[in-house]
């Protein structure tokens, strides 16, 4: 009896059924934008461990005092024994190039080798952190319309006793407003019309 998956509902639900984000499929991850490899990795391999289980230190991460050659190869049993079978391991990467966290063990890569690529993409990292900026900004832009709509839309009668049209008028702004702004986004994402 073969055990068959649901069909993913979301973007991210649909990447992760199919695997895509564990490096066989170069540039799927160096695509997104920081909201969805956060969520990404926030399913990753290391998420799922008991922190009561390590031994003596975080697999990830070199302990205080430890040696050199004790952090090499407690790394190498890291990468080899969680990061290689992660299903998000380059999400995980590209998320720790955006945010130059290089400390430690991420997507299955140590630290030299984060900052060599580091250095080795920086053109496109810079072009990712501005859009993942540009992104940010957007969507506060459109949560600044919202909260205004929801103020046009519950405030207190009092206000607009005689003035009912006014209110209308002020809803209908800010409606027009939130239709406007993702609109904008849409577009400029290359998405449907909202």
């Amino acid at each position: 009896m073969t055990t068959t998956l649901p069909e993913p509902t979301h973007e991210l639900d649909a990447m992760l059924h199919h695997n895509s984000l564990d490096g066989s499929n170069p540039g799927l991850a160096e695509s997104l934008r920081r909201p969805l490899l956060r969520a990404a990795v926030a399913t990753g391999t290391c998420t799922r461990l008991d922190p009561s289980t390590f031994r003596d230190a975080d697999p990830f991460f070199r302990a205080e005092g430890e040696s050199t050659e004790s952090w090499h190869s407690r790394r190498q049993d890291t990468i080899k024994s969680l990061c290689r079978s992660c299903p998000v391991a380059a999400a995980c990467e590209e998320l720790t190039l955006r945010d130059r966290n290089y400390d430690g063990v991420r997507g299955g890569l140590t630290e030299d080798e984060l900052r060599s690529r580091a250095r080795q993409q920086s053109k496109r990292l810079t072009a990712a952190r501005t859009a993942d900026t540009h992104l940010a900004n957007q969507e506060e832009e459109i949560l600044r319309a919202y909260r205004h709509l929801n103020r046009a839309c519950a405030v207190n009668s009092d206000r607009y006793k005689a003035s009912a049209p006014k209110r209308m008028a002020a809803v209908a702004a800010a409606r027009s407003n939130v239709h406007r702004l993702r609109t904008a986004r849409r577009q400029e994402n290359g998405w449907a019309a909202a």
